[in-house]
This record gives structure tokens, C-alpha cells and sequence, in this order.
């Protein structure tokens, strides 16, 4: 698997953080006592947060704003992308 250095992996993936947290110790108890299994370990990867906007395109249109207009506002304020020229 991508990002894991090992013969064997799991990769649980879920939005309840708390849940494969618990669910990671688990198979790691599990697995240390699988003969010939050694440095077992669980690494924890809190990912990055999301943020989701839906646009009204109805209203942008009643103002003339097309939604790549927004996008591009969006992306240059949160990720600090220039304006075009």
C-alpha cells in the first residue's frame, strides 16, 4: 500500500476518527498475537479538513456571477491563489 513501509498493512478509512482509532487497536491486539508477527504498530493520520460550498447558482445568476467567478474567489482566499490579470 502507498505511504505504509511493511510487508502487510490495513488501511481503515471513515469519517469517525474515534471509532477506527478503537477499531486500529483492536486488529493491533489481534495481530500481536499472530505467530512470526513483529513491530506491529498503528499510525495515526488525522487527514486534512473539508470544506464543502454549494453555490446558489439561481441567485449568483440574478447578479451576474458565474460560478467559475466564485470558485476563483473561493480558491484565492483560501488557498492564496493569485487573481488572474
Amino acid at each position: 500500500m502507498s505511504g505504509v513501509k511493511g510487508e502487510n498493512s490495513i488501511k481503515l478509512f471513515g469519517d469517525d476518527f474515534d471509532m477506527l482509532t478503537s477499531l486500529a487497536n483492536k486488529f493491533q491486539q489481534v495481530m500481536t498475537t499472530v505467530p512470526g508477527v513483529a513491530d506491529v504498530g498503528v499510525f495515526k493520520v488525522g487527514g486534512q479538513p473539508s470544506l464543502t460550498i454549494q453555490i446558489d447558482r439561481t441567485k449568483a445568476s440574478r447578479y451576474g456571477i458565474l460560478s467559475n467567478d466564485v470558485n476563483a474567489a473561493i480558491q484565492r482566499r483560501l488557498a492564496g491563489r493569485r487573481c488572474p490579470r
